[in-house]
């Protein structure tokens, strides 16, 4: 991490009691971690992974590579048996800032000659920081190849080749280590990114790694631009990707897949309050900004997880954690993340649904890969199937972009939510276990790939208490949750014209039903409660959440691109030509979320005797155009509210 980024404000906690707001918990993330972590040293900060010294087809991942502290010794921890070998101790030195594995099995350390111990932070300077080979053998002093380094540099997985930055200068240079009369040196150097040519106003550049399985690109962090975002180098031709574009956040990469489809980054977006707030998170590198929370040491007060390595075979995750004030890079103690059982984990979710038979099996399919373009893994987690279930399936339904049955009807296409893939792109610590019984799916007018998610209802709320919650949030357990009762699984029914409706019998005998019903350019919503107890039901109020995370153009984390004009509340594309509005009526609740992205028009019923039923209408529209006021005005004149 940039030593440059320093958060180290102290912010007054604020609780939020709404349901879509994050809640802290008193206790040490260490105390309670998860099934698929556990600690490997207590000390320690900036994991490397060994690589196989034999071949560069099968992977290692035997043993770690750590610092003992910011300009400490190395040490090496061996996983199988939690030796810890010092590796820096048969000489005398200044300490180091880094030590990366390279492919041959010797280390790459960063390090400066000389070393204050009352004004430590420049030793950690391009200045004065330097780079260095130590062999494998550890019978000599390190060899110093003759080149300053800010912060880490890159290692190449298979070759000898490394990348390293002056952030001074803002500037990117590569070069091969050779060895000669076995002494190491650099050949080869060039200077492959100097900031002032990048294509968005950034100077503070670090490498990060060069992007298997090809080493074609260089992803580096883009520090003063946005927050600070994922940027990959074309190597070959220059051009350069923004793949987080994800502004006023902070994106950091850190270690990368093996298969150079994500990387993992140091994220706030769970928060939004900088780098002493950050846990870990899984990118894609495919430009879509798809994203998703690893760690959650951040939802305990006073701590955060950084530094994410990932193994050559992709199955484990080393990371540090910290604490709230440490310096960037600064750690206490390497943790071991079981990738493989994590998925597993989310693959047997509670919510994923098999197929009841071949109907039901063929239209998931088609629903997931070619309208929502879902995964493999993502399939797996919503379907439990296997992989080759699915690939047999698939092949034996024809289910290919070709093949897709098309809309042809005038109305705007909706479709159930399939689950598998969380709905929201960020607080997804809020919406644990989502339930697709409430979700839809509506495909935008202007593009048949993107589509908003409805959550209708999200939530109702009673004088009795949370009757309903379409998700599972610790902070906020429903009535049943709190007697340990489990509501059945439902699915939408799907009409000949294309309307979707669900009906759901409470425990206590309150049901409560939705329709959805599309038509050219707007879709209308109905919810209706019945009340058959022996009590009278009021503060019914209902939360309907409007989801832009895989809408295009409308994913950013911000309500700047929200109107609020209760019971309207609008949401604008990035070009600002393309308009979503949400409306309620009896509005009691206009608001957004930023972080997951979402906006509401939360209504209320009308209190509800026993005996009887209460309805409340409300309606999503589409408009294309830049003059929201006048189309809000032309929606006031309709009739939707009857």
């Amino acid at each position: 991490m940039n030593s440059r980024i320093k958060s180290l404000c102290l912010c007054v906690l604020v609780v939020a009691c709404q349901l879509c707001f994050g809640q802290t918990k008193e206790k040490s993330p260490l105390d309670d971690l998860p099934p698929y972590i556990k600690q490997v040293t207590y000390f320690g900060e900036r994991a490397d992974f060994s690589h196989s010294r034999k071949g560069r087809l099968t992977a290692d991942g035997k043993r770690i590579l750590f610092l003992e502290r910011t300009f400490g010794d190395v040490y090496e921890v061996e996983l199988a048996t939690g030796i810890i070998r010092l590796q820096t101790g048969h000489y005398y030195h200044e300490g180091y800032t880094r030590a990366l594995y390279l492919a041959n099995g010797d280390i790459l350390l960063s390090g400066a000659r000389k070393f204050d111990a009352e004004n430590p932070q420049p030793s950690r300077s391009g200045k004065n920081a330097e780079l260095w080979v130590l062999n494998k053998d550890l019978k000599s002093p390190p060899v110093a190849l003759g080149e300053h380094c800010s912060e880490g540099p890159a290692v190449s997985r298979k070759r000898m080749t490394i990348a390293w930055t002056l952030q001074d200068e803002g500037l990117i240079f590569m070069g091969d280590i050779v060895y000669e009369n076995g002494k190491p040196k650099l050949i080869n150097k060039k200077l492959i990114l100097d900031a002032n040519n990048l294509p968005f106003p950034c100077r503070e550049i670090e490498t990060q790694n060069l992007r298997p399985p090809d080493e074609k690109e260089l992803i580096f962090s883009a520090y003063s631009y946005q927050g600070t975002e994922v940027a990959g180098l074309d190597l070959e031709t220059g051009k350069v990707v923004n793949y987080s574009n994800a502004p006023d956040s902070y994106e950091e990469p850190e270690g990368i897949f093996p298969d150079g489809k994500y990387t993992l980054v140091e994220c706030d977006r769970h928060n939004r309050r900088g780098t002493q707030y950050i846990d870990i998170y899984k990118l894609a590198l495919d430009g879509s900004g798809q994203i998703e929370r690893l760690t959650h040491f951040a939802d305990y007060p006073g701590y955060k997880a950084s530094n994410p390595v990932v193994s050559d075979d992709g199955r484990f995750m080393a990371f540090q954690y910290a604490k709230l004030g440490d310096l960037a890079g600064v750690g206490r103690g390497i943790l071991l993340f079981d990738l493989d059982r994590f998925a597993q984990l989310k693959t047997v979710a509670r919510n994923a649904r098999t197929p009841a038979n071949d109907d039901d099996l063929r239209f998931w399919l088609e629903n997931m890969v070619l309208s929502h373009r879902f995964g493999a893994d993502e399939i797996k987690a919503a379907t439990r199937l296997s992989q080759e279930q699915i690939d047999v399936a698939i092949k034996k339904f024809a289910i290919t972009p070709a093949n897709k049955p098309p809309h042809t009807a005038d109305n705007l296409l909706i479709l159930p939510y399939p689950g598998g893939r969380h709905c929201r792109a960020g607080f997804l610590d809020g919406a644990v276990d989502p339930q697709r019984e409430t979700k839809v799916s509506v495909f935008t007018p202007w593009d048949p790939n993107s589509y908003v998610v409805v959550d209708v209802p999200e939530a109702i709320f009673s004088n009795l208490g949370l009757l309903y919650l379409a998700h599972t949030h610790k902070p906020f357990p429903t009535i049943w949750q709190k007697q340990g009762v489990e509501l059945e699984k439902l699915e939408w029914n799907r009409r000949p014209d294309g309307s979707l409706d669900i009906e759901r019998k409470l425990p206590n005998q309150i049901t409560f039903g939705a329709k959805v019903t599309p038509d050219r350019r707007t879709v209308q919503m109905e919810l209706w409660l019945q009340n058959s107890t022996d009590q009278n039901l009021s503060d019914l109020k209902v939360q309907n959440c409007v989801i832009t995370a895989r809408t295009k153009g409308f994913e950013r984390h911000t309500n700047d691109n929200k109107l609020f004009r209760d019971p309207y509340v609008a949401c604008r594309s990035e070009d600002g030509a393309k308009w979503i509005i949400t409306a309620w009526e009896n509005c009691i609740h206009p608001w957004a979320n930023p972080d997951v992205p979402c906006f509401h028009s939360d209504p209320q019923f009308p209190n509800c005797p026993p005996g009887q039923t209460v309805r409340l209408l409300g309606r999503l529209w589409f408009y294309e155009g830049t003059d929201i006021e006048a189309e809000i005005e032309r929606i006031k004149e309709t009739a939707w509210r009857k």
